[in-house]
């Protein structure tokens, strides 16, 4: 028996398809969501239940997989997803599977699919049959290659196997496999092995430092996984070699090893070594991670060593394992140390126990370490036997915090927290006097916290203890704390009604046996008006100690007045003093006004000593907004300056229209009639910086010193124009030297160009040249000595490329650039000799062949790599930008 629903309208249609199948995902680890559908039907055949869905297309996401077809049948019973018609698959690894058809099980997340086309990084896949399992994708008579992206009418190059696996991370292992050029059979293996995503040349070969060069990557695949045999060639060395494996598991395992004979001058004539063992394993509740590995160019014969093992899981406890370590391989070298961990075991209870109102987590963590001694710690320099300021230790470290938070009465509230944290160590305090030996050393954290608090409108009262203390010693650099030590208690009552409110708040230092000064505070707030005192006073008068003999007291006071859009405010303060003791009675008065229109803001600042009655700075900001005008002026006018008898003005004064923006800055010292003084170089001198910006492509900067009596000095007019545009980009800067009182002229001091520009704009059709300059050219004139006034030319990755587009997306690529420093008029006669660098890359899309030409270094390489994108890749890494877009 056979039912169908047919939907109403599309709105409808498309909430209830997702909400039926999202039901329907319920009891699944991923949830099958709808984006877009034209059609729901929902049936019933022979018991099971059928969701149907038809759109142009019908967009779907289960968790990170995307899902496109035109028509599309989940059979819920079975948890299966049928695709028909221009199915566009992708999975969690961003591999897109096309086809006609394709079935996935929800249950195992395995599929099925016929005339499948698979893109994975620069890589193609097809073949006329096609399952995954396991996240593994396995291709029947497949084809492989990354030239059918490049137009190509015959694919370069190809590998026709009876068997494809792709893994997850873009491993790939092909069986029976023909390797095709141009459509041609050309090579028969019985197995291949291909990194699809990986980036790097596996073909060196040229001349350098020590004479012609070979370095070749081979692959292979065998039983245990696949990678590469290492095969490294110089004419001083001789022969080295290694392997680069990868495992083919649940787990992530590299193994990787490279010999290499003595470098050339080397006395000791010792062999080089890297090699490296990797592993990594997640499991539902472990993770396994562990990786040796020894590195002779950085430190000879050093293997270091790492393993961490955890146990991680929503209850508790959490366990983790940890070791790090080395292995010094030749004790004949110079000594070495570093931090380690030898091991660890943690212990954490990250969930706790939790019993209504309380709550409490912990942690321990055990182990042996060998680190940096704490250079204040007498017994841990007694343990620094070999003088190079490492020692060893064990430690045990114990963390708990607890929580207490019941409910109370209405109004009523009560909190107490506590956490502690100690580190005991296996070293020992110094002796005390008659003992033998001392006590173990500990460095402890605790703190205790505990509030209560009771409103009762329109009043609260509040009672607050805490206690903090960090006491002890660490012999380690890391783990060292300074001793500290407070505990207070107190408490404040509060009343507020409407505009009024008023507050006393007292705490008593139980540690020094006095109080802190009683705070009283008032606030009165009735609208226009904001007016609020501060009285503090030292209650412990009559009761003379250590810290303070001097009974006083202080009064601060604010008042606003705001009148929109007019606002006025002042603050002030009093001191009272008693005693020997010399005061400011004042403190600072502070006067503020401020006109705030819709358009902008207008504010004043005044700053005044009322001990000296003698002001200290007034300040004026000014803002103004009007459509896409702006004006600023921020001016600060300080009666101290730099002393006490200094006048300065800072600020700046600045205007915007549209892309044009103009803005003054000045630092002015005025002269005085006081001599003697830190400053007197410095006074009757103005320091202006003018400058002009034109959006992001033009700014002219001129700054220079008026001195008094003088003229003008050190001017310096500085231009920068820049061109930025998709795929091209250049700034030109460059800066003059203004006549001044002590030198008439102008004069050149610095020319800087970096970027890239199109003389010949990039290529888009066969037969088109494309010429970019680019790099950094840098004019920098010599200010001292016998070359002053010549210049200094520095080139960085400067000079041309030209590039030829040839037909099937084909390019050939020529750069010749220079990268040196020298002298614009050598003095000695000696003739320039300019070394570039040339670069000629042959570009045929899915692959490409560097060679390089490096006069500098005498050196000469000639790289060679498969995959689409190859050309800018190996460009790349010559350290020069492609001036074109990619």
């Amino acid at each position: 028996m056979s039912s169908t629903h047919r939907s109403r309208p599309p709105a409808l249609r498309t909430v209830l398809g997702l909400l039926l199948l999202s039901l329907a995902s319920l009891a699944q680890a991923a949830t099958l969501k709808v984006i877009a559908a034209e059609r729901l039907e929902i049936r019933n055949e022979n018991g099971e239940e059928l969701f149907i869905l038809t759109g142009n297309p019908v967009l779907m996401e289960r968790d990170e997989e995307k899902i496109e077809a035109l028509r599309v049948i989940y059979n819920r019973t079975q948890k299966r997803l049928h695709l028909m018609g221009k199915v566009r698959f992708q999975d969690k690894e961003k591999r897109i599977l096309e086809a006609e058809e394709l079935e996935l099980d929800t249950s195992d997340n395995s599929l099925e699919a016929i005339e499948v086309k698979v893109r994975s990084g620069d890589f193609d896949l097809s073949g006329p049959y096609c399952q995954r399992v396991a996240g593994q994708i396995l291709l029947q008579q497949g084809f492989v290659t990354s030239c059918l992206r490049c137009g190509q009418s015959i694919p370069d190059y190809g590998f026709r196997a009876k068997e494809v696996l792709l893994f997850p991370g873009d491993r790939l292992i092909a069986r029976e496999v023909w390797v095709v050029v141009r459509g041609e059979r050309v090579l028969y293996l019985p197995v291949l092995g291909l990194f699809l995503s990986e980036r790097k040349p596996r073909i060196d070969l040229g001349t350098g430092d020590e004479g012609f060069f070979f370095n070749a990557d081979l692959p292979y695949v065998n039983g245990f996984g696949l990678g590469y045999t290492l095969l490294r060639f110089s004419e001083a060395r001789g022969w080295g070699f290694g392997f680069d494996h990868y495992g083919l598991g649940a787990a992530f395992e590299r193994y990787q090893f490279l010999y290499l004979p003595p470098a050339p001058g080397d006395a000791a004539q010792k062999p080089l070594f890297r090699w490296s063992l990797e592993y990594r394993l997640q499991q539902e509740e472990f993770k396994y991670e562990y990786k040796l590995e020894r590195n002779d160019e950085s430190r000879y014969g050093i293997t270091n060593i790492e393993a961490n093992l955890s146990r991680e899981t929503p209850e508790d406890p959490v366990f983790k394992f940890r070791l790090k370590t080395f292995l010094d391989g030749y004790a004949w070298d110079a000594p070495f140390n570093t931090d380690q961990v030898l091991p660890e075991f943690s212990l954490l209870f990250n969930q706790g126990l939790k019993l209504d109102e309380f709550s409490v987590r912990g942690a321990v963590t055990a182990g042996y370490y060998i680190d940096r001694l704490n250079q204040d710690n007498r017994s841990a320099r007694k343990l620094d036997l070999n003088g190079d300021g490492f020692i060893g230790v064990g430690r045990l470290y114990v963390q708990h915090a607890e929580t207490y938070a019941p409910r109370l009465w209405e109004g009523a509230s009560f909190s107490l927290n506590n956490f502690f944290e100690g580190w005991y160590y296996t070293s020992r305090n110094p002796p005390a006097n008659g003992a033998s030996e001392g006590e173990f050393e500990r460095l402890i954290r605790w703190d205790t916290t505990a509030s209560f608090t009771q409103r009762l409108a329109p009043f609260s009262l509040s009672l607050n203890f805490a206690n903090r203390a960090v006491e002890g010693e660490s012999p380690l650099a890391r783990e060292a704390r300074t001793n500290t030590a407070s505990r207070t208690l107190g408490g404040s009552l509060s009343a507020q009604q409407a505009w009024f409110s008023t507050s006393a708040t007292l705490n008593y230092n139980l540690i020094d046996r006095r109080f802190d000064p009683l705070t009283l505070g008032l606030e009165l707030n009735p609208s226009p008006v904001t007016f609020g005192l501060t009285y503090r006073r030292d209650i412990n008068a009559g009761y003379p100690s250590l810290q303070n003999d001097l009974t006083h007291l202080d009064l601060s006071t604010r008042f606003g007045l705001n009148l929109n859009p007019f606002r006025f405010n002042a603050t002030g303060s009093y001191v009272w003093a008693s005693g020997n003791q010399v005061v400011d009675r004042f403190g600072d008065l502070t006067l503020s006004l401020e006109y705030t229109p819709p358009t902008g803001t207008v504010r004043l600042t005044h700053l005044r000593d009322l001990n000296t009655e003698q002001a200290k700075y007034l300040r004026l900001n000014f803002s103004w907004l009007e459509g896409s005008d702006s004006y600023l002026i921020d001016e600060n006018f300080n009666f101290n300056g730099v002393s006490s008898r200094t006048y300065a003005l800072d600020g700046f004064v600045q205007g915007k229209w549209g892309p044009h923006t103009l803005k003054l800055e000045n630092r002015v010292l005025f002269p005085d009639q006081y001599v003697g003084e830190a400053e007197d170089k410095d006074e009757g001198r103005a320091d202006l910086t003018l400058s002009y910006d034109y959006a992001a492509t033009l700014r002219a900067i001129l700054r220079t010193t008026l001195i008094q009596g003088l003229g003008f000095d050190n001017s310096l007019l500085s231009v920068g124009a820049g061109l930025a545009e998709p795929g091209r980009e250049a700034r030109l800067e460059f800066a003059l030297g203004l006549p001044g009182y002590n030198q008439p002229y102008f004069y050149l001091d610095r020319v800087n160009l970096q970027g890239a520009l199109e003389v010949l704009p990039g290529p888009r059709s066969p037969g088109e040249f494309g010429l970019a300059l680019q790099g950094g050219l840098v004019l920098d004139r010599i200010e001292s000595g016998d070359q002053m006034g010549n210049f200094t030319v520095s080139l960085s990755k400067f000079g041309p490329t030209m590039v030829y587009v040839g037909q099937e997306n084909e390019r050939l690529i020529f750069g010749l650039y220079y990268t040196q420093s020298f002298t614009w008029r050598d003095p000695s006669g000696r003739p320039l000799v300019l070394k570039p660098l040339f670069v000629m890359i042959y570009d045929r899309c899915c692959w490409a062949m560097r060679f390089t030409i490096d006069t500098q270094a005498n050196k000469a390489t000639l790289s060679f790599l498969l995959g689409g994108q190859a050309a800018d890749f190996l460009f790349d890494r010559t350290g020069i930008t492609w001036p074109w877009d990619k």
